[in-house]
Formats: structure tokens, sequence, C-alpha cells
């Protein structure tokens, strides 16, 4: 029994240094598994500050492209006001022209004709301006008489050698134009004859086609007498430069002169 109690310490110090080495075996593995977690945490806390770093740079770089967007964006505003104030400008210029075009085509502004600068024979003669008013898509045709020159047969066949002539003048369907009644075999008359047209294709074609009638009659107190008569023809306008066209016209008599010629 005495023995029995003495091996009864010995057991229990075996026991507690068993518990002992478990014990610091388990905090071994408690201090082994927590340096791992350091770690595993230290490499978290790395990525994570690398990937702060990464965030920040893009960040940066997103914010330095959006104003850089930005200041292109204005740029470009600003010279699409610039182009488009530009435009309105060009705009208005080639509306202006375009007006202006129509104006001098067509013909709604007042048109001066200077007959001065018309000559025949003795030169120029001067007389004042005439202002036609014109309405929009108007034009003016004109045809200037500056002197009838009557043939040494004509004036032989006439009862007077100072005869009193005039002209009349016919183009479509215009009212007749008239002269003033002149003396003479060389009247002067520097008569300019005004059509006002509507230039269209049903005007170009009679002007490629028609023409204006030149009729000369002798004046007889209340009565006249038709002594000849001749045409102009209008196609040569169309081709001519600055729509003018100048020369003369050969009037071939009739009834008394029908043998005779005067020209204008």
């Amino acid at each position: 029994g005495k023995g029995g109690r003495e091996d009864e310490p010995l057991t229990f110090l075996q026991k507690v240094d068993d518990e002992d080495r478990a014990s610091d075996h388990k905090l071994q593995e408690l201090r082994s598994a927590h340096a791992d977690t350091i770690s595993e945490l230290e490499k978290t806390r790395r990525l994570l500050s690398l990937q702060h770093t990464v965030n920040n740079s893009y960040k940066k770089e997103v914010e330095s492209l959006k104003s850089q967007a930005a200041e292109l964006s204005g740029q470009h505003e600003a010279r699409l006001q610039e182009y488009a104030q530009l435009l309105d400008i060009k705009a208005a210029r080639i509306r202006k022209l375009e007006g202006q075009l129509r104006d001098i085509a067509y013909g709604s502004r007042p048109y001066k004709i200077d007959t001065s600068k018309f000559e025949y024979g003795g030169g120029p003669q001067a007389e004042p301006e005439e202002c036609v008013e014109l309405e929009r898509g108007q034009n003016l045709l004109q045809l200037h008489i500056t002197q009838v020159l009557l043939s040494s047969s004509a004036l032989s066949a006439l009862s007077t050698s100072c005869p009193a002539l005039f002209l009349t003048l016919g183009f479509w369907d215009f009212e007749t134009q008239i002269t003033p009644v002149l003396q003479g075999a060389r009247p002067l008359f520097n008569f300019t004859a005004n059509f006002v047209v509507t230039v269209d294709d049903t005007f170009l074609h009679h002007l490629q086609k028609g023409s204006i009638s030149v009729e000369l009659h002798q004046a007889q107190g209340m009565k006249h007498q038709a002594l000849a008569a001749g045409c102009v023809r209008c196609r040569e306008l169309l081709s001519s430069a600055g729509g003018k066209v100048h020369g003369k016209v050969v009037l071939t008599g009739v009834s008394a002169l029908s043998d005779s010629q005067a020209h204008i």
C-alpha cells in the first residue's frame, strides 16, 4: 500500500509534463498560423496599396483625359460657331449678290437709258436720259433709231424735196410706237423705243424667230402714206456681247416708192 502511494506523484507529474508539451505544441501551431496570417495580411495590404496607387493613377489619367476632351470640345464648339457665323455672312453676301443679279437681269430698279452714246453719220447726238421703271422679273428691250436716209430715187419719187416723215415700230404684241414727225431727206430722229418684257421661254423663242417691224411714213396734213418697210431681226441679241447690236436696216419702198429704198 505504501509503494502504490509513492507512484501517484510521479504519474501526476508525467501528466502535467505531457499537458505542457501539448500546450507548447498548440502554442507553436498558433504562432505559426498567426505568422502565416500576418504574412498573408501583409501581402494583401501591399496588393491593396498597389491597387490604390494604380487606381489613383488611372483616376488622374481619366481626369486629365476628361479635361482635355472638355477643352477640345470647347475649341470645336467655338470653331463651329465661328464657321457658322462665317457661313451666315457668306450666305448673306450670296443672297445680296443674287438679289443684285436678279435686279440687273430681270429689272427691279430704275433702268437709265443714255442715248448720247449712239452714233450715226454726224456723230453722237446728246439727249436727256430717260428712266424706265421696271418690276421684278421684267427687262427692257430697246430699239434706237438715229437717222433715216432717203435714197436719191426715193426722194425723186416724192412730190417734195423736204417731206414730213415719221416711223412706226411694231414688236410682238406690244402697242405700236411712233416717232415724232420730222422734215427733210435725212431726218435725225434720235428716238428710242422701249419694250418692257418678261424674260421667259416664250420671249426667248420670239427673239429667236421674230423681229421688230419698221415702217416709214410721209405725213400729208391729217393723212399719211406708207413709203417703205423693213424689219430688225432679234436673234442677234442672243449671241451679242453685252446684249447690244448696232447696224443699218434697209427699208424697201412700197406704193409710190416701190422701186426705191431708205436706210435707218
